[in-house]
Protein backbone atom coordinates (compact mmCIF):
# COMPACT_ATOMS: atom_id res chain seq x y z
CA UNK A 1 0.00 0.00 0.00
CA UNK A 2 1.30 3.39 -0.88
CA UNK A 3 0.90 7.08 1.44
CA UNK A 4 -2.33 7.63 -1.25
CA UNK A 5 -4.17 4.46 -0.42
CA UNK A 6 -3.57 4.56 3.10
CA UNK A 7 -5.02 8.19 3.28
CA UNK A 8 -7.78 7.34 0.81
CA UNK A 9 -9.27 4.08 3.50
CA UNK A 10 -11.01 4.38 6.70
CA UNK A 11 -10.48 1.53 8.28
CA UNK A 12 -6.79 0.96 8.87
CA UNK A 13 -5.06 4.49 11.28
CA UNK A 14 -1.70 2.70 10.94
CA UNK A 15 0.27 0.90 8.63
CA UNK A 16 4.09 1.00 7.09
CA UNK A 17 3.83 1.77 3.34
CA UNK A 18 6.10 2.31 0.58
CA UNK A 19 6.55 5.36 -1.29
CA UNK A 20 9.07 6.84 -3.21
CA UNK A 21 11.82 3.94 -2.57
CA UNK A 22 11.13 4.76 0.83
CA UNK A 23 9.41 2.82 3.94
CA UNK A 24 7.46 4.59 6.23
CA UNK A 25 5.58 4.12 9.11
CA UNK A 26 2.33 5.70 9.32
CA UNK A 27 -0.28 6.46 11.54
CA UNK A 28 -3.28 9.56 11.55
CA UNK A 29 -5.55 10.79 14.28
CA UNK A 30 -5.95 13.26 16.38
CA UNK A 31 -3.10 15.09 18.77
CA UNK A 32 -2.72 17.28 20.93
CA UNK A 33 0.67 19.44 19.47
CA UNK A 34 2.76 21.97 22.34
CA UNK A 35 5.40 24.28 21.27
CA UNK A 36 6.89 27.48 21.55
CA UNK A 37 6.62 30.34 18.76
CA UNK A 38 6.44 34.09 18.78
CA UNK A 39 3.17 35.79 18.06
CA UNK A 40 1.99 38.63 16.70
CA UNK A 41 1.08 40.55 19.87
CA UNK A 42 4.82 39.13 21.62
CA UNK A 43 7.52 39.23 19.01
CA UNK A 44 10.55 38.43 21.35
CA UNK A 45 9.42 36.39 24.07
CA UNK A 46 8.07 33.05 22.67
CA UNK A 47 4.56 32.04 23.97
CA UNK A 48 3.68 28.38 24.66
CA UNK A 49 0.99 27.31 21.99
CA UNK A 50 -1.17 24.26 22.21
CA UNK A 51 -2.99 23.45 19.61
CA UNK A 52 -5.36 20.03 18.58
CA UNK A 53 -4.76 18.94 15.43
CA UNK A 54 -5.54 15.71 13.24
CA UNK A 55 -1.98 14.79 12.15
CA UNK A 56 -0.32 12.33 9.61
CA UNK A 57 2.58 10.98 12.29
CA UNK A 58 5.48 9.64 10.52
CA UNK A 59 6.58 7.61 13.41
CA UNK A 60 9.37 5.35 11.42
CA UNK A 61 11.32 5.91 7.82
CA UNK A 62 13.88 3.81 6.16
CA UNK A 63 15.34 5.27 2.91
CA UNK A 64 16.53 2.30 0.82
CA UNK A 65 18.83 5.09 -0.75
CA UNK A 66 19.92 7.73 1.26
CA UNK A 67 21.35 10.63 0.41
CA UNK A 68 19.05 10.81 -3.10
CA UNK A 69 16.52 13.14 -2.59
CA UNK A 70 13.40 10.51 -1.85
CA UNK A 71 12.42 12.27 1.33
CA UNK A 72 12.86 15.42 -0.27
CA UNK A 73 9.94 14.77 -3.35
CA UNK A 74 8.11 12.70 -0.70
CA UNK A 75 7.68 15.50 1.42
CA UNK A 76 6.39 17.66 -1.43
CA UNK A 77 3.96 14.63 -2.54
CA UNK A 78 2.65 14.51 0.33
CA UNK A 79 2.02 18.43 0.93
CA UNK A 80 0.40 18.44 -2.37
CA UNK A 81 -2.02 15.41 -1.81
CA UNK A 82 -3.14 16.65 1.58
CA UNK A 83 -3.03 20.41 0.73
CA UNK A 84 -6.96 22.00 0.46
CA UNK A 85 -8.22 18.54 1.24
CA UNK A 86 -9.67 19.62 4.38
CA UNK A 87 -13.22 21.99 4.34
CA UNK A 88 -12.93 25.11 6.26
CA UNK A 89 -13.77 23.73 10.25
CA UNK A 90 -16.68 25.85 10.52
CA UNK A 91 -19.11 24.17 8.15
CA UNK A 92 -18.63 20.95 10.11
CA UNK A 93 -18.15 18.87 7.14
CA UNK A 94 -16.68 15.62 6.54
CA UNK A 95 -13.04 16.16 5.29
CA UNK A 96 -12.00 13.50 2.97
CA UNK A 97 -8.62 13.03 4.62
CA UNK A 98 -8.90 15.55 7.30
CA UNK A 99 -5.06 16.36 7.77
CA UNK A 100 -4.20 19.20 9.92
CA UNK A 101 -0.50 18.55 9.89
CA UNK A 102 2.30 16.13 9.13
CA UNK A 103 4.04 15.30 12.72
CA UNK A 104 7.33 14.11 12.67
CA UNK A 105 8.60 11.83 15.89
CA UNK A 106 11.51 11.64 17.51
CA UNK A 107 14.11 12.83 15.34
CA UNK A 108 17.64 11.39 16.31
CA UNK A 109 19.41 12.77 13.70
CA UNK A 110 20.31 16.78 14.13
CA UNK A 111 21.61 16.96 10.53
CA UNK A 112 17.42 15.94 9.92
CA UNK A 113 16.52 18.69 12.10
CA UNK A 114 18.15 21.30 10.12
CA UNK A 115 16.55 19.82 6.61
CA UNK A 116 13.15 20.06 8.44
CA UNK A 117 13.26 23.66 9.56
CA UNK A 118 14.49 24.59 5.96
CA UNK A 119 11.16 22.91 4.65
CA UNK A 120 9.55 25.41 7.33
CA UNK A 121 8.49 22.55 9.95
CA UNK A 122 8.70 23.66 13.50
CA UNK A 123 11.09 21.41 15.89
CA UNK A 124 10.39 21.20 19.71
CA UNK A 125 10.55 18.42 22.67
CA UNK A 126 7.69 17.25 23.81
CA UNK A 127 6.99 15.87 27.22
CA UNK A 128 11.33 16.35 28.14
CA UNK A 129 11.69 13.95 25.11
CA UNK A 130 15.37 13.19 24.89
CA UNK A 131 14.82 13.47 20.81
CA UNK A 132 12.51 16.28 19.03
CA UNK A 133 9.60 15.98 17.44
CA UNK A 134 8.63 18.55 13.97
CA UNK A 135 4.98 19.42 12.92
CA UNK A 136 4.06 21.32 9.75
CA UNK A 137 0.70 22.62 9.68
CA UNK A 138 -0.76 22.34 6.12
CA UNK A 139 -4.07 23.50 6.00
CA UNK A 140 -4.06 26.34 8.41
CA UNK A 141 -7.11 27.58 9.30
CA UNK A 142 -7.01 29.03 12.54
Amino acid sequence: MDTKEFLDQNVVSNMWVKDHNLEIYLRKGPRWIVYNEKTHSNKTTPQQIKRKAFALDIANLTANNPGKGNFTKYLEYLEKLLKNERPVAVTGSTAKKGIDCIYIENIHNARFVEFLSKHEFKTFYPHQNIYPCAVKFINDIY
